[in-house]
Parts: C-alpha cells; structure tokens; sequence
C-alpha cells in the first residue's frame, strides 16, 4: 500500500483542488461547542508578542484524500476540519475588506494577506474567466452555499440543517475575530496560515483510504461506531454502489431523527446487533471492535453484501422510528397501543423492550396485531418489574439472552408459546414477590406521579371495557388530580384518634388504597373538606366523589346499578367496593380491591 503523508501549512493547501463526495456525512459541527474549541485554541497558541519565526506550530490534525483522475482530491476523512477552514479564511477575507483600514496596517501586508486568502479559496483562469473553488461540497445538504461563500456571491438556495450550522460557525468565527486586538490582527492570520499545521495523508486508492480512515479513528479518540460502520460498508462496497450506500444510509439516520433518536444513533445500533446478531449484552463501546471481529464477520456476512446489510439496518431503522414513537406517544398508538403503555410506566426514555420487538422476524415482525400481542404482554412483564424497582440493566440483560431464541422464530404458535414459557414464567415469579408486599405499598414505592396516574388510569380504564363503557386514552388521565382520601393536610392539622400517632397517620395516608383520581374542579372542592375530626368530613368526601366521570372515584361512595343485569352492574357488584366511612380498615380493604384488580389486568395472555 503507497502512502504519502506530509505536514503541510493552511497557506500550502492552494496546491489542491478537494472535494467532498456527495456519500460523505454533512457538515454537523456546532458552534458553541466544536468550532469555538477550534479557533480557541489556535488563538491560545498564537503569542502576541513573538516575531513570526519564534511562534510555535500549532497541529489541528490530519485529512485523508484519494486523487481523482481530473487531479482534483476526494477528501475521505477531515472534512469537518477542512470545512471549517475554508469559513474561517472566507471570515478573515470579509473582516480584512470591510473592517479594517489599511492606513493602520499597512497597504502593501494587508493586499499581500488578502492575495494568499483568494488563492487559498480559489484560482482564477483568465482563459475561461471563470473561478474555480478549492473546495466544493458535493452533498446535497450544502446545495451551493459554500460556493457562493467563496465567490462572495448572495446564497438564494433553501437552508438544510447542515448550511444552518456552516452559517452559525461563520458568525461564531466572526465574532472571534472581531475581538482580536486589531493591533495583532494581520500577526495572527499570517500565524493562521503558515503556522497551523495539518497532516495530509494521499493513499494510492480509495480503498487504501478508507482503511487508512478506519485505523486512524478505530485506535485513536476518534469518531463513534455508528461512523466507523458506515466507513466500513462503503470500503467493503463496490464504488459504484457509493451512490445506493448513501441514500440507504441517510434514510435510516432519517428514521432516527424522526422519532428523536438522531443524536443518539448508538442505541439503535446497539438494540439492533443484539437483537439479531449478537449473543447477549453489548456495551457501546465495544460495538465496532465486534463487528470486525471474526465472530461479527461470521455472523453479519456485511463483507459478502454490505448494501444487503445497509439495506437491513435501514428497514430496521423504520421499525424502531415506529416503535419509539409509539413509546413515547402522549395518547395510544393505534396499532401498538401497548407500547404507549410501557411509556407511560417507565417513562419516555425508556428502551429495553425494543430489543425483543427488533428481533422478530420480518413475517411476524410485518403483522402489527402480533406485534401488539408481545408488546401486550412486555406491558405486564415492565410493570412487574417496574413495581418491583427491578433494575434496567437485569431485565436489559435478560431481554438480550432472550432475542436468542426470538430471533430464530418464524409461527405465530411458536411466539405464543415463546410468551408463555418465558414471559408468563417471569411475570408469575414477579407477581409472587409484588402480591406479598401490595398491602403495604404506597405512592412512594411507584412514583413519580406520571407512573401512579397510569396505573390507576388503566385499572378505569379496565372497568370501562369490562362494563362496555368507552374508555379515555392514556393522555386524559394526565390531566386528572391524585386525590387522598384521608387528606395530607387536615384542618388545623389534628388527625382522628382511630391513628396512634402522626407516623401512622402518614404511613396510611401514602398507600394505594387511600389514592383515587379526580377531576380538577371536583378537586378543588374537595380542598375544602379536610377537617377530618369532624363526624361528617367523609360524607362531604363522597358527596363529591358521585360527581365524578371516574368509575373507581365514584365506587367509593355507591355502586349505581344501571339498567338490569348490565355489564357494569354485574362488574362493580363482583369486583368494587363503596364505604360509608373511612379509616385504616378501608383503606387496607381497598389496597385489597386494587389488589385483585391489578391481577385480573396486569396477567399474560395469548
């Protein structure tokens, strides 16, 4: 493999023409963060006071670039470098011309360092007399922005995400440099330009290249796995494929921005090798030191087809956008309603059981009401675990062993009896453990207050389908007010004698069977009947909870038969309880109640 590798000045890139191939990533550096650090340190390197040949070389890094056959250089890595280069010379450029007076820094230095600028940014041929950009940005991201940036030209174009942050990084550098003591201003762009130093490494070909690319950053504190992988696909592809490859790519990373994982990206990937490939847990960290393994190799066979592979994380991808949206829906996802519930337990961060869903094959995985059916019952096996403040890193790791066995599935029987061996199997020995300790479970033990509304909220909910009466989506009980009965701050703060002291007193007042959920105008009325020492004070509680729309609020005070042997008439008298008075007894009568309905709902069924 020929390699030349030189360390070369900015002022000596003029000796290039580069490209950035329309299948490299967009321009994605932030101002606030990577092009200040950029600039920051070259500044701190820079001394004011040294003449230019005692200045110290500063180093930013290398590029690799392949030469094409034209003579122009295809750039394979640094082109976020490169990119911000060429801004911050297109900066100096526009400052020197329209900021800087030449009677103060003199004319001749000022027109010699505008002169190496132009010729850095472009040439001219006075045969065509057309200009011709040292860099040109062939992804569709940049459109001509760049261009019109170094032809001083007005840029009329739509702006992308990536010409949004290229304008950014303009102005971050801009304002750097205007708060340069102009003093030192031309000693600090000549410092720029032949004084900041970078490596230039040309392979014999592209392939050399990208290995070159992939070494460089596998090693170093380089670039992410996501990153590498795509490196990885294009260096095992065909050139001719460069093209396909990078649509394939852009429209799974546009699958991930649109369910809000685009910053993310690793978590999909992670998910998605140990939901088909990989044999148990994968940390991040180890995810492209696997896929270049011997085993990886074996398994993912990327290198006999890897736009076959592109093409399965980009399908893969879609599921996953599907599924997270799913998750974090505020209101019941019409086709996998479940997973909005498994939101609504764990919270919207919350990812695990996607691994079990990814590993699905595509004949069960295309058949939404199958999906449902096991996100049905990982809504059962989350609760359980959740209740029983089961660590994330146990059932991930579990969840991980069993994609194993999921993934070779291809009946629809076959993932029922799957459900039922592994899935109802865990979900009765969690069971076991959390039915032990429901009597005294309280508010505390499955907060925070999201987790306690959906959990009351689908017990109503339950009541609602069993009594054929419609039910709320998941975003209405949101709305609603935790109510407790016995009240967290009575009336002068005197509690019943019923309670031996005030730690008993609260100890009853957190558990489930003293909560109920309530509308906020009924709520505010209830604000007003908390002297709980008075005789009446429970009537008062109840004569508002018949007001309420919630059939577990409103069981508290009656059970309103409606009609004759009606659904809701043979449910509540079976399976509800309602209370003229109010003390410890109820409340552990109705823990009870709540008990049996959370059995009766949170089970697993095929």
């Amino acid at each position: 493999m020929e390699i030349k590798a030189d360390v070369k000045p900015i002022s000596e890139l003029m000796k290039f023409y580069f490209t950035i191939p329309d299948y490299q990533r967009e321009y994605v550096w932030k101002a606030e963060e990577h092009v200040a650090q950029f600039f920051e340190d070259i500044e701190n390197e820079f001394s004011e006071n040294k003449p230019m040949n005692e200045q110290a070389s500063y180093f930013i890094g290398s590029i690799i670039i392949v030469r094409k056959p034209d003579g122009d250089y295809d750039v394979i890595d640094g082109q976020q470098r490169l990119t911000t280069i060429v801004l911050t010379l297109c900066a100096f450029r526009e400052y020197l011309k329209n900021k800087v007076d030449p009677n103060t820094v003199g004319t001749k230095r000022l027109e010699e360092i505008r002169k190496k600028i132009d010729e850095l940014l472009y040439s001219y041929d006075l045969g065509t007399g057309r200009s011709k950009p040292r860099l040109i940005l062939q992804y569709e991201e940049a459109k001509d922005y760049m261009n019109c940036l170094i032809e001083e030209t007005d840029f009329k174009g739509d702006t992308t995400n990536s010409i949004n942050k290229m304008m950014e990084a303009y102005e971050k550098i801009f304002s750097y440099i205007e708060n340069i003591d102009k003093t030192y201003l031309l000693d600090f762009i000549t410092y720029f330009l032949i004084k900041v130093e970078m490596v230039v490494i040309i392979p014999e070909n592209i392939s050399s290249a990208l290995k070159i690319f992939e070494t460089i950053n596998q090693r170093g504190a380089g670039l992410s796995p996501m990153d590498l992988l795509k490196n990885l696909i294009f260096k095992e592809s065909n050139q001719q494929d460069f093209a396909k490859v990078k649509v394939v790519w852009k429209e799974m990373i546009s699958n991930l921005e649109k369910c809000g994982e685009g910053d993310k990206p690793l978590r999909f990937l992670r998910y998605f090798l140990m939901a088909k490939y990989y044999n148990g847990m994968l940390r991040e960290d180890e995810i492209y030191k696997w896929i270049i393994s011997d085993e990886g190799k074996k398994a993912i066979k990327y290198q006999d087809n890897p736009l076959q592979f592109a093409e399965e994380l980009k399908e893969s991808s879609a599921y996953y956008r599907d599924f997270v949206k799913a998750t974090i829906a505020d209101t019941e996802d019409p086709n996998y309603p479940s997973l909005t519930y498994i939101g609504h337990i764990g919270k919207s961060t919350f990812r695990q059981h996607i691994i079990l869903l990814l590993a699905l094959k595509n004949n069960l995985r295309n058949n939404k009401a199958t999906v449902e059916l096991l996100c049905k019952n990982l809504e059962v096996l989350v609760f359980y675990y959740t209740m029983t403040r089961e660590q994330t890193k146990t059932f991930e790791s579990r969840f991980s062993n069993w994609a194993k066995e999921l993934r070779n599935i291809d009946t629809l029987d076959s993932l029922k009896d799957f459900i039922k061996t592994k899935i109802g199997a865990e979900v009765q020995n969690k069971n076991i453990s959390f039915s032990q300790v429901f009597k005294t479970i309280s508010e505390f033990d499955i907060r925070p207050q999201y987790r306690v509304k959906y959990y009351f909220g689908r017990i109503e909910n339950y009541i609602r389908q069993m009594s054929n009466l419609p039910v709320h989506p998941m975003s209405y009980y949101k709305s609603l007010q935790i109510e407790h009965i016995i009240p967290k701050t009575p009336d002068g703060g005197n509690i019943p004698q019923t309670f031996k002291d005030k730690n008993e007193y609260e100890f009853y007042l957190h558990l489930l069977g003293n909560l109920t959920l309530v509308e906020s105008n009924i709520n505010q009325a209830l604000n007003k009947v908390n002297k709980i020492t008075d005789a009446d004070w429970f009537n008062g509680k109840t004569r508002e909870y018949r007001k309420s729309d919630i059939r577990l609020t409103q069981s508290i005070a009656a059970i309103i038969n409606i009609g004759a042997n009606t659904a809701w008439n043979n449910f509540a008298n079976k399976n509800l309880f309602s209370f003229t008075s109010w003390g410890k007894d109820e409340i552990i009568k109705r823990q009870e109640l709540l008990l049996a309905l959370t059995n009766q709902i949170w089970k697993v069924s095929v």
